[in-house]
């Protein structure tokens, strides 16, 4: 009788979920970097896919990388099973293991391979109108070469949005990045950003402040040249004016956008949208991008467990430099949505109303209002 199959079934399920972390480790890795995850980047940035879209092919890939590595790890498992001799065993399990070291090893000390480079999508953010002229070139994580390469265009300074906090990559990354500067002979601006709206007070402060001062031309990046750098051309632009970006910078998209973390995403038409409140990371990626030029919050401050984020939302829009309205509506209450109605007809769009919920009777008498208006 084969000897393992008389071993208890938590036993062999152990050695199958071991076998399979190290297949799907690896695997996941090379989805990412050189396989489908990368290839469908490369095809939505070169087709400018809707992010949506792009998410939706994503999961897709993500589902099939998981059948496909059990697959593989059931097959691996039976083969190293079927070995008689327990000294074979071993020796597959110890290779498999070294596979999950290595692959660790990759995404902890060279995360930057992980990046897809988009060296096409860089933003030129100029003030050409002051006697001071600066220039910003915003883009995705440079390695050795592009900081080189950077140095010998004749750029002032690279500045870095990675943050020290956002583990396991970026403490590695930018500790390479400011080795590699030292090497270059080219100055490194550390403006530490978290992806997400909070915590970015003091970062903040310094980007207004260079907004006044800075001379010369600067490389601007956080991790994938996205979220964060939106982020920064739109804090730099509301503190001086005088930046004018060369072309639009590509942001997350509320056009494309169906659903937040809290609910669905409506459209209404003349670039107003509903939503839920937004997580802090939605808040940095869809509001503080640069896009959205309104937000309007209909929550109470009155009421105690509104008032908390009625302010956190007011301090944080102040902050990126967003138009922040505060228009409570009571429930159901026509003369409220009648005053939100004109209110929405004069401001800014890009605009963004919401409360805590997108789809309560308050709501839905909302879009009805401004659906009639529209």
């Amino acid at each position: 009788m084969d000897q393992n199959s008389e071993q208890p079934k938590i036993v062999r399920f152990a050695r199958f979920l071991f076998v399979w972390i190290c297949v799907g480790i690896p695997l996941g890795l090379l989805t990412l970097t050189v396989g489908p995850m990368r290839w469908l980047a490369n095809y939505a940035h070169e087709t400018s896919m809707p992010t949506e879209k792009e998410a939706f092919y994503g999961k897709l890939i993500i589902l099939g990388f998981v059948v496909v590595s059990f697959l593989v790890a059931f097959l691996i498992c039976r083969v190293i099973l079927r070995c008689g001799k327990k000294k074979s065993q071993k020796g597959g399990m110890g290779v498999l293991l070294l596979l999950l070291v290595g692959s660790l090893g990759v995404f902890v000390f060279r995360p930057d391979l992980l990046i897809a480079k988009q060296p096409d999508r860089q933003i030129i953010v100029e003030n050409g109108t002051s006697l001071q002229k600066a220039e910003f070139v915003l883009g995705s994580y440079p390695d050795y070469d592009q900081i080189k390469i950077l140095k010998s265009e004749g750029y002032t300074a690279i500045i870095t949005l990675l943050h020290p906090l956002v583990v396991p990559a970026e403490p590695k990354m930018l500790s390479d990045e400011r080795e590699n500067a030292q090497v270059a002979g080219i100055d490194l601006i550390e403006m530490p950003m978290l992806p997400w709206v909070s915590g970015n007070e003091k970062t903040i402060m310094k980007i207004r402040a260079l907004a006044k001062t800075a001379k010369g031309k600067y490389y601007v990046h956080c991790y994938l040249g996205k979220d964060r750098i939106n982020a920064f051309r739109s804090i730099i632009a509301d503190e001086n004016a005088s930046y004018k970006a060369a072309r639009d910078l590509e942001a997350r998209d509320l056009s494309t956008k169906n659903y937040f973390e809290n609910g669905p995403v409506f459209k209404l038409g003349n670039r107003v949208y509903i939503t839920p409140y937004p997580s802090d990371e939605e808040f940095l990626t869809y509001l503080f991008n640069g896009d959205v030029k309104t937000i309007v919050c209909i929550l109470n401050p009155a009421v105690a467990s509104e008032k908390s984020l009625v302010e956190k939302e007011k301090k944080y829009a102040k902050l990126y430099g967003v138009r922040f309205v505060n228009l409570p509506i009571r429930s159901n209450s026509l003369t409220d949505i009648r005053i939100l109605k004109d209110s929405v007809s004069k401001l800014e769009k890009p605009l963004v109303i919401h409360g805590i919920n997108s789809n309560t009777p308050t709501v839905n008498a909302i879009k009805e209002q401004l659906k009639e208006g529209s």
